[in-house]
């Protein structure tokens, strides 16, 4: 499974120790080797199909610099709350899923984080970031008949539910630029 995730985060200082910060990323996971059951020819065949989620978070984190940071590297403990939306991502042959109905999801991430500070005004970071979201999404086919192979397929449903849980931990890492 690919797993595309660029992000952006803006800082604030409110203590000598503490930081607070906003930060956005976009996920995109598909996966080449899912099946469906499908109808050819009156009988039912599986067939390779293009199944994943993209996903937005957008989370506030209160950053702590744990007490052993030095000038050079610093070492930061953080948690916070978080918006999480997203769609399901599926394509068989030509048909696409359009997705009809979303939930969004609430809540809560915890992370530690490493800077390098190689100049005044640059920073080397890096870290991880574990979150436990899940959204519901209800989707339909952009249409139901298709030719895969040379071979004729018909999809049987029409819609499908999706409960898509973004479970575990991110690992990244970055370029930083302070303005102070």
């Amino acid at each position: 499974m690919d797993i595309y995730h660029p992000g952006i985060e803006v800082r604030g200082k409110l203590h000598e120790d503490i930081f607070l910060s906003l930060c956005s990323d976009y996920f995109k996971a598909v996966t080449d080797e899912q099946r469906l059951t499908v109808i050819s020819d009156l009988i039912p065949k599986s067939v390779k199909i293009e199944d994943g989620f993209v996903a937005v978070p957008v989370e506030l984190t209160l950053n702590y610099r744990l007490p052993f940071s030095g000038s050079e590297f610093k070492f930061y403990m953080g948690g916070g709350v978080g918006y999480y939306f997203g769609s399901h991502y599926r394509k068989i042959g030509d048909i696409e899923a359009n997705n009809a109905e979303r939930q969004h999801a609430y809540g809560i991430q915890v992370g530690l984080s490493m800077e390098y500070v190689y100049r005044e005004n640059y920073i080397l970071h890096a870290g991880m970031k574990f979150r436990d979201p899940q959204f519901n999404v209800k989707s339909t086919y952009s249409k139901r008949e298709t030719d895969i192979n040379g071979m004729h397929i018909y999809v049987a449903q029409e819609s499908f539910d999706s409960k898509i849980n973004i479970d575990g931990i991110t690992f990244f890492m970055g370029v930083a630029f302070t303005l102070i």
